[in-house]
């Protein structure tokens, strides 16, 4: 089965929510004021107490609807922040129905005024085909935009932009140099994607110490995805001694945390049982449960668990099903591994053809096995 390990991009759509440096006592009074005769409230008050009902700071009870109530009122009043959170929720359906082109338009709004987190989120929005039909050029344009104003997670983002050439020539040199620049600047994924580069030599040399040294950085900023770097770095000895114990820890903690990838890797190290104990019953469990989280990975080794037999009751219509949903997801191995199922006619009609097709799509997205099986055509 397949490794994985996934270049990160930041893909939180992001909200406003550093604290406000009034009191809670001096919050609330001006709250109370906000509609009296003698106080005219500032859209960066009524945006402050937006943000205290958002997140339940400050003293005040998270409250969504209140919290849209003075988003609106300070976006009314020009607030660029305020729109840029109006626009999320919106986005998300806090607080207010889900409405994902008034989503659109305040992303819009804010960034029209220089919002480098609305640039940012619209250039989410284009990647991720959120609200929005998928447009890499775009997303890519909004990334730039918010990089030249010093925004990290943007410059971030336009590094893997560059890294996949994805809206933009690919250039490695470029990649990490805006990697280097947003982490200088203190962003943690940036600093996972340093380690990234080193560690499958892409824009660096290939350089095991150093991976572990950025997966380091970035893991005393609570980043998950180096946690689970520095598991595979320990599971296969590259800049540091193999330590079962070791790979172990730091994919639970990823897992602990929430890292759905990690929950794949440490699936896979249960099946395998080169590194860990084999356990059947766990890896099913980490598997599925990354699979139903959305994980593609996953989805396909669920694939190959029914496909093969060993570990859950045999099931092609079953493995079918997975192979189809992680290639949906642009999973290489699983459309190679439904074009094993077209040819050999296992949980479908025998297709020899859309085997090939398959193969070569697979082929195309750089699947080794699959450019081999196209070999059974020449």
């Amino acid at each position: 089965m397949k490794k994985y390990y996934a270049l990160v991009l930041c893909l939180l759509l992001a909200a406003f929510t550093s604290n406000t440096n009034a009191k809670p006592t001096l919050v609330k009074q001006t709250y109370q004021e906000a509609d009296g005769d003698n106080h005219v409230v500032t859209a960066e008050e009524l945006f402050n107490l937006g943000k205290n009902y958002d997140f339940g700071i400050n003293g005040y009870s998270q409250d969504l609807e209140q919290a849209v109530y003075f988003y609106q009122r300070a976006a009314d009043l020009g607030s660029s922040d305020a729109m840029n959170n109006l626009g999320f929720c919106y986005q998300n359906g806090q607080g207010l129905p889900q409405d994902t082109e008034l989503a659109m338009f305040w992303y819009q709004k804010s960034a029209d005024l220089g919002n480098t987190m609305a640039m940012r989120n619209l250039g989410i929005c284009f990647y991720k085909g959120n609200s929005v039909p998928q447009d890499y050029d775009k997303a890519a344009y909004w990334f730039q935009q918010a990089a030249q104003l010093g925004d990290a997670e943007a410059m971030n983002n336009l590094g893997v932009s560059y890294l996949n050439g994805y809206g933009l020539p690919k250039d490695l040199e470029k990649a990490v140099n805006l990697f280097q620049q947003a982490a200088d600047l203190g962003d943690d994924e940036a600093m996972t994607n340093i380690g990234n580069c080193y560690y499958y030599g892409q824009g660096f040399p290939l350089d095991y110490e150093q991976a572990v040294y950025w997966f380091r950085k970035a893991v005393d900023l609570s980043n998950t995805t180096a946690m689970d770097g520095l598991a595979y770095c320990y599971e296969y000895g590259y800049g540091v001694p193999k330590d079962a114990k070791q790979t172990e820890s730091w994919c639970m903690k990823a897992v602990e945390l929430g890292n759905v990838s990690a929950m794949t890797h440490l699936g896979t190290l249960y099946y395998e049982g080169t590194v860990l104990q084999q356990d059947p019953e766990l890896a099913v469990f980490w598997t599925q449960k990354a699979a139903n989280l959305g994980d593609a990975t996953a989805m396909s080794n669920i694939g190959f668990y029914y496909l093969e037999g060993n570990i859950v009751p045999q099931n092609f219509e079953l493995a079918l099903v997975w192979f189809q949903k992680a290639a949906n997801l642009g999973n290489a191995e699983a459309i190679n591994s439904l074009g094993f199922c077209y040819y050999n006619g296992l949980g479908v009609q025998k297709d020899e053809q859309m085997a090939k097709a398959l193969w070569t799509k697979a082929s195309e997205l750089g699947n080794a096995r699959a450019k081999d099986n196209l070999k059974l055509f020449e």
